[in-house]
């Protein structure tokens, strides 16, 4: 026997069913991926199907991006621009939605399906068209405000008033240089910034609760009750203010609103707003929930 003989080589039949079995497994692979990330949207719908945010009055806003009933189905997938997020809120009577008919795709937010928490979120691009903006005034004048906002810190926010997550219309009752909920910079450093009509705000602290890292994952809440201060929590823990706090008595209204303005850069997941100042217990089971859903850690 010839043991200096080259080894034979593989046949074509070898060949072609390493191919088919690599092809296989990877096969597996990717819908293995697909069911697990099926099955966590499902979860995710479920947790808010089933959160207290149902069972707590006064809900005026509600809009999140793993509802199956928040957007299109067309527009439900990788990439797709989105001209129309619909509020989910059960106790509306109207149905209210924000859109942009643009048809320059740049001025819209897209879908990632697998963004915060691998959840679906809006993306944001910078671009001072990219928002959403309610076709009409929502209607809504009240006394207090508690709104919980799950979103990544801004990629530019480079000077005040530059990254705006949520803001009313300048012909109602608000500051005309600003929104309600907004970034603000003290280079290299951002906040959160929570403004009040006629310029009264609070703006966050710097310490290392209050600032805001570009692409880190917040649960932003603040209770406005129509008293001598506003409080504000960033993942459920208490966040330091400075600036001029609520001076009382003011009536706040939000007409036509626009999610996303003045080139904010970065994702939203979910916005809720209560008109009622909500009670300590009620503000933590939604941090909970949201902390829950959306894979962030809540200070106890």
């Amino acid at each position: 026997m010839n043991k200096n003989a080259p080894s034979k080589a593989f046949s074509f039949l070898e060949i072609s069913i390493v191919i088919v079995i690599v092809g296989l497994l990877i096969s597996a692979i990717l819908i293995g991926s697909e069911i697990t990330a099926d099955a966590k949207l499902a979860h995710a719908r479920s947790l808010t199907q089933n959160s207290p945010v149902v069972s707590i009055s006064g809900l005026a806003l509600w809009i999140d991006t793993t509802s199956e009933k928040s957007f299109s189905k067309s527009e439900s997938k990788e990439g797709a621009t989105i001209s129309r997020w619909n509020d989910i809120n059960p106790e509306s009577s109207v149905a209210n939605y924000f859109g942009n008919t643009s048809v320059t795709a740049s001025d819209h937010p897209t879908y990632k399906e697998s963004c915060i928490n691998g959840l679906p979120c809006l993306y944001f691009n910078g671009t001072a068209g990219s928002k959403l903006t309610s076709p009409r005034s929502l209607g809504i004048r009240t006394k207090y405000i508690s709104a919980f906002l799950v979103f990544t810190g801004p990629g530019n926010a480079s000077s005040i008033y530059s990254s705006q997550l949520f803001k009313s219309s300048t012909t109602a009752a608000w500051n005309t240089s600003s929104g309600i909920f907004q970034f603000v910079t003290s280079t290299p450093d951002k906040y959160f910034f929570y403004d009040m009509p006629g310029g009264y705000g609070v703006q966050n602290n710097r310490t290392s609760l209050a600032i805001l890292n570009s692409g880190q994952k917040y649960i932003y809440s603040v209770v406005d009750s129509y008293a001598s201060s506003t409080l504000h929590y960033v993942n459920g823990g208490a966040a330091v203010t400075s600036g001029v706090g609520n001076s009382g008595a003011i009536t706040k209204s939000l007409e036509v609103v626009g999610i996303g303005n003045a080139s904010f850069q970065g994702n939203l997941g979910e916005i809720i707003i209560f008109t009622k100042a909500l009670t300590v217990a009620e503000r933590k089971s939604i941090e909970q929930y949201l902390g829950k859903k959306w894979g962030i850690a809540i200070s106890s």
